[in-house]
C-alpha cells in the first residue's frame, strides 16, 4: 500500500485575558518610538504585538517590522529560535477579515519571490525584505516551519471560509516551491545524514497559512487550513519539459484518487472551468460495470486503463525522485479533466459500501482491487496561471466550452459566490456545480435557498444596466473584456445583496408579464412575446421606481424561491405600466411602419428602450435608476 497522506496543521486556544494588543500600547509605543523609526501609528501595532508574542524588548522590535510603503504584502516578521520558525506577518487593526485582500495578493504576486528566491540574483530596496533575507541567511538552517500570520481584531474563522481569501491564499501556497528551492541545501544535507527509511516529505519544510485574532471574546484562536500533500505510487512515468512547464505521465491507483477526493473535497475541482460535465471517457454506466467486474473478479485491473482516456491535474510542486521505488509527491493537487470520473468512482464506492454493509473482507477487497485498478494520469506542475487556463480549455473540449466557463475563476465571481454564499444562495460560476453536489456538501454549506448561474445573474445585470443589445449577446460580453469587466462592476458587491437577488428574480416571470399585457389587448399587443428583453429591462425599472422598492427586496429578496407576492407584484405592474409604456412609446408613424412590416428587430434596441423610459418619465415620473 502506497504512503499517502495529507498533511495537517494545529490549531491554537490561548486563554483570554485582556485584548492581547491594547489600542493605548500601541499609541504609546508610536509616541515613544515614532520620532526615531517613523511609521504610521497602525504599523506599531506589529511591533507591541511581536514585543509581547516573543518577549523582545518594544524598542527591538522595531526591528522587525515595516515602516515604508512598499512591503510587498508583509509588514514585519521574526525568526523564532526555540520553535525553529520564521514568522511573516500582516497586521491589520480592523475586525474586517477583507482587509487582508490586498496583502494576500500582494504575497502571491511578489512577496514569497522576494523573500524566497535566490539573494544573490536579487536587489531590492524595501528594508524589510533585506531584513528577512539576512536573517535568512543565518537561519536557513535552522527553520523548520515557515508561518504566514495574518493579525485582526476578527474572527479568524470568517477569514477561513471567505472565498475570496481562499481563492488568493492558492496563488500563495502555489509559491511553496521558492521555499522549497531555497532550503534545498539543508534538504539534501539531511537527507545524506538522515536513515534509510526515513521518509522525505518529513524533511520538507511545512508552510502554516494562519488568522489570528486579537479579540479577547475570540480567544486568539488561530484557524489553519490544511495543505493537501500526498505521496503517491506509479508503476511507469514519462516527463517531459518546457521551460518553466512540466509533465508527468503516470499510472496512479484509482484508490488514491477516490481518497483525494473524500479529503479535499470540492476543492480537488477548483482548476476545472466546469463541474462533472462529461469528460469524454467511457459512460457513467460503463466505468461503474467496468469497476464491478473488475472487484467481483470478473475482469483484470489493467483493463480499465486501456478503456479510459485518462485525467490531467495539477500541482503546486511535484518530486518524482523521492527515492529508488516509483512514488511521486505531489502538493495540492487539482483535476484538469476528468472530474466526472472521479465523481463515479466515489458514487461506486459508496454505493459497495451501502450494499456490502460492514463486511470485512468485502470492504477490503475493494480497496485491494481499486488500488489495482489504475488509470493514465498528466501531472501538469506550472507557475503560469494563464497556461494552466489553455491547459485545462484544451483538456476539455469535447463539449462546448461557453465563454462564461472560462470566466468561472475570475476573483469578481469569487467575490459574487462569497457574497451570495453569505445569503445561503449558492452562486454557480462552474457549470454543473450545483447539481453534482452531495446533500452532505450542501448541509456544510448552508446553501438551502436556491442557485444564482453567472449567465443569469450577467444578463440580469445587463437588464439593469439598460443594456438591452447585449442581453442576447451573451456570449461576447463574456469574451470582451470591457463588456465584461462593464457588466460585473466592482461596487455591485457593496450593494445590498437581495436587491440583487430580487432583480434575478424578475426573469423567472416574464412570461407571467407578457401574458398580463397580451390578455388585455390580444392583437394590440400580439408583439410582446417579441419584446421580451425590453420588458425585462421595463420590469427591473418599475421595480426601482416603486416607492416600495426597499420594502420588496426585504420581502423578495432573501432566497431564490418565487413568491406568489412577487407574481403578483409585476402582473400589476404590466397591466397598469408596461402595456400603456409600450402603447404609447409605440404609435409613431416609425414603429407602426416597422410592425406592420412584421420587422421587430427595433425591439431589441437601445432607441426603443430609450423612447419607453421617455414615456415613463411623462406618464408616471420615472427615472432611469441603477443599483
Amino acid at each position: 500500500m502506497e504512503n499517502m497522506k495529507q498533511k495537517t496543521t494545529s490549531s491554537y486556544l490561548t486563554p483570554p485575558s485582556s485584548k492581547f494588543v491594547t489600542l493605548e500600547e500601541i499609541s504609546k509605543a508610536h509616541d515613544e518610538l515614532s520620532p526615531k523609526r517613523g511609521g504610521s501609528r497602525e504599523s506599531y501595532f506589529g511591533v507591541v504585538y511581536i514585543s509581547k508574542k516573543f518577549n523582545v524588548p518594544i524598542d527591538e522590535a522595531t526591528a522587525f517590522v515595516n515602516f515604508e510603503g512598499k512591503n510587498y504584502g508583509f509588514d514585519g516578521f521574526y525568526y523564532d529560535p526555540n520553535g525553529k520558525a520564521l514568522y511573516l506577518f500582516v497586521f491589520r487593526w480592523s475586525d474586517d477579515h477583507m482587509t487582508f485582500k490586498d496583502a494576500v495578493d500582494k504575497i502571491g504576486n511578489d512577496g514569497m519571490y522576494k523573500v524566497f528566491f535566490s539573494t544573490s540574483k536579487l536587489t531590492d530596496d524595501s528594508q524589510l525584505i533585506t531584513s528577512i533575507r539576512r536573517y535568512l541567511a543565518d537561519t536557513r538552517f535552522m527553520i523548520e516551519r515557515v508561518f504566514i500570520n495574518f493579525v485582526f481584531n476578527g474572527d479568524p474563522l470568517n477569514a477561513e471560509q471567505s472565498k475570496v481569501l481562499s481563492f488568493l491564499r492558492e496563488n500563495v501556497e502555489d509559491k511553496k516551491n521558492l521555499i522549497d528551492s531555497f532550503f534545498r541545501d539543508r534538504v539534501r544535507a539531511m537527507m545524506a545524514t538522515a536513515d534509510a527509511g526515513m521518509i522525505y516529505e518529513d524533511q520538507s519544510l511545512e508552510l502554516v497559512f494562519q488568522y489570528i485574532s486579537n479579540e479577547i471574546n475570540l480567544g486568539r484562536m488561530t484557524s489553519s487550513r490544511q495543505t493537501a500533500e500526498y505521496t503517491l505510487g506509479f508503476t511507469d512515468s514519462q516527463k517531459i519539459s518546457g521551460g518553466e512547464n512540466e509533465l508527468t505521465v503516470v499510472f496512479l491507483p484509482l484508490w488514491n484518487l477516490h481518497q483525494m477526493y473524500e479529503e479535499m473535497g470540492e476543492r480537488f475541482f477548483e482548476k476545472n472551468i466546469r463541474s462533472g460535465l462529461d469528460d469524454g471517457n467511457m459512460t457513467n454506466y460503463q466505468i461503474k460495470q467496468s469497476l464491478k467486474k473488475i472487484v467481483e473478479g470478473e475482469e483484470i485491473p489493467e483493463n480499465f486503463a486501456l478503456y479510459h482516456n485518462g485525467i490531467a491535474m495539477t500541482a503546486q510542486s511535484l518530486d518524482s525522485s523521492l527515492d529508488g521505488n516509483h512514488s511521486i509527491r505531489v502538493i495540492e493537487p487539482r483535476i484538469l479533466n476528468g472530474v466526472q470520473t472521479i465523481r463515479i468512482l466515489k458514487q461506486f464506492v459508496e454505493e459497495s459500501k451501502r450494499r456490502n454493509g460492514k463486511e470485512k473482507d468485502s470492504r477490503e477487497n475493494l480497496q485491494q482491487k481499486l488500488s489495482s485498478t489504475r488509470v493514465m494520469t498528466r501531472i501538469i506542475r506550472s507557475a503560469d496561471e494563464e497556461f494552466l487556463k489553455r491547459v485545462t480549455i484544451n483538456n476539455n473540449r469535447q463539449n462546448p466550452i461557453m465563454p462564461w466557463n472560462l470566466r468561472a475563476n475570475d476573483l469578481i465571481q469569487i467575490h459574487f459566490e462569497e457574497l451570495f454564499g453569505k445569503m445561503g444562495i449558492y452562486y454557480e460560476r462552474r457549470e454543473n456545480a450545483y447539481k453534482n453536489l452531495t446533500d452532505d456538501d450542501l448541509e456544510s454549506i448552508g446553501t438551502e435557498k436556491g442557485v444564482i448561474e453567472i449567465r443569469r445573474l450577467a444578463q440580469t445585470l445587463l437588464a439593469m444596466q439598460g443594456q438591452i443589445d447585449r442581453i442576447s449577446e451573451i456570449k461576447e460580453v463574456f469574451e470582451n473584456e470591457s463588456w465584461y469587466k462593464d457588466t460585473f462592476r466592482e461596487r455591485y458587491l457593496q450593494v445590498d445583496p437581495r436587491k440583487l437577488v430580487f432583480l434575478y428574480k424578475v426573469q423567472y416571470r416574464l412570461q407571467s408579464v407578457i401574458r398580463e399585457i397580451k390578455n388585455i389587448g390580444i392583437e394590440k399587443y400580439s408583439y410582446a412575446p417579441k419584446a421580451k428583453n425590453l420588458l425585462w429591462c421595463l420590469s427591473i425599472q418599475a421595480i426601482m421606481n416603486d416607492d416600495k422598492f426597499e420594502k420588496h427586496f426585504e420581502t423578495y429578496g432573501t432566497s431564490i424561491g418565487i413568491e406568489a407576492g412577487l407574481t403578483q407584484l409585476l402582473k400589476r405592474v404590466a397591466s397598469t405600466k408596461l402595456r400603456l409604456i409600450l402603447s404609447n412609446s409605440f404609435e409613431n408613424r416609425k414603429y407602426k411602419d416597422y410592425m406592420q412590416g412584421g420587422k421587430f428587430s427595433f425591439l431589441r434596441t437601445k432607441a426603443a428602450l430609450n423612447d419607453c423610459m421617455k414615456t415613463a418619465a411623462k406618464q408616471f415620473d420615472w427615472e432611469t435608476t441603477y443599483l
